[in-house]
């Protein structure tokens, strides 16, 4: 939720200025921002909470809105977020199964660097993500859904990224459409 001064408020057009963005509450923050407004980002967990999404399609659809509309459809940062997932997350586990492989094999004996280089990758990954869980308030063992949680983000990624190639986004019952970008019957 914001807290806004009216004065700021309505010197940045207000919810009327951003009505047409899919996502108007970036977009005002933004605008309130360019015309020189301390605007800043606050968990507000002791004053309000709200689940957003209860259903993987919701989830599916509901992110994809938000990366591409807080990226205002140039999907270049979510590629490189992709990328980063893909290559400093899941690129242990392939590293994990090769080191396996060569342990079982007779060659580990000689060489295991496979298998202690993905273990190490394997503790920083788990050790990063449960101190943001902690901050986030949420359970520590749900690292351990890493594989799962990051391969679900990277489909979402890409549902991002394909909307923000065709420039149209269908939320519930508006569609938003790129100014300059053809109209597409898929959402």
């Amino acid at each position: 939720f914001f807290l806004i001064r009216r004065s700021t408020y309505d010197a940045a057009g207000g919810h009327e200025y951003v009505r047409d963005q899919i996502t108007e509450d970036v977009e005002l923050a933004r605008r309130m921002k360019s015309q020189g407004a301390k605007v800043r980002l606050q968990l507000g967990a002791k004053f309000a909470s709200t689940r957003m999404h209860a259903t993987l399609s919701q989830m599916f659809r509901g992110w994809a809105r938000i990366y591409s509309g807080t990226t205002r459809r140039r999907p270049g940062r979510i590629i490189a977020v992709a990328l980063f997932i893909l290559l400093c997350g899941l690129t242990a586990y392939p590293a994990l199964a090769w080191g396996v492989i060569e342990l079982f094999s007779g060659t580990a004996a000689r060489n295991n660097h496979w298998l202690i280089a993905s273990l190490a990758h394997l503790a920083v990954i788990t050790a990063t993500l449960s101190l943001a869980y902690a901050d986030a308030r949420n359970a520590r063992r749900y690292t351990l859904l890493f594989p799962l949680g990051g391969a679900l983000l990277l489909a979402i990624l890409a549902y991002a990224v394909r909307w923000c190639i065709t420039g149209r986004i269908e939320w519930r019952g508006t569609v938003f459409q790129q100014q300059g970008r053809p109209s597409s019957s898929a959402a």
